[in-house]
């Protein structure tokens, strides 16, 4: 009986993995759909912008901004630079153009 306890576990872990794995996915990609909404994916295109700047172009409050662009960067969809700036990951596929 232990060992098929055993089994059950791993296998409720390994579901519990696959559902975690699904719903960052979606809030990734809810998180990606709201920077192209408030047009920062654009703004971020033609060079590196502090919170504050992106916050005046977007109409928005800037410590919530910065705490959206902070979650953007831990899911590699924008890189923020030691002042501070945010920029769009060279490594995600979509690159900054100069």
């Amino acid at each position: 009986m232990g060992a098929a306890l055993t089994k059950e576990r791993q296998v409720g872990a390994a579901n519990t993995q696959k559902i975690r794995q699904l719903v960052t996915g979606y809030q990734a990609a809810r998180a990606l759909l709201a920077a192209h909404e408030l047009g920062v994916v654009e703004l971020l295109e033609s060079d590196s912008k502090s919170a504050e700047e992106l916050a005046r172009a977007t109409r928005t409050h800037a410590p919530s901004l910065y705490r959206f662009l902070r979650a953007l960067s831990t899911v590699d969809l924008l890189e923020e630079d030691s002042e501070g700036r945010h920029m769009s990951n060279p490594g995600n596929g979509r690159g900054r153009r100069r």
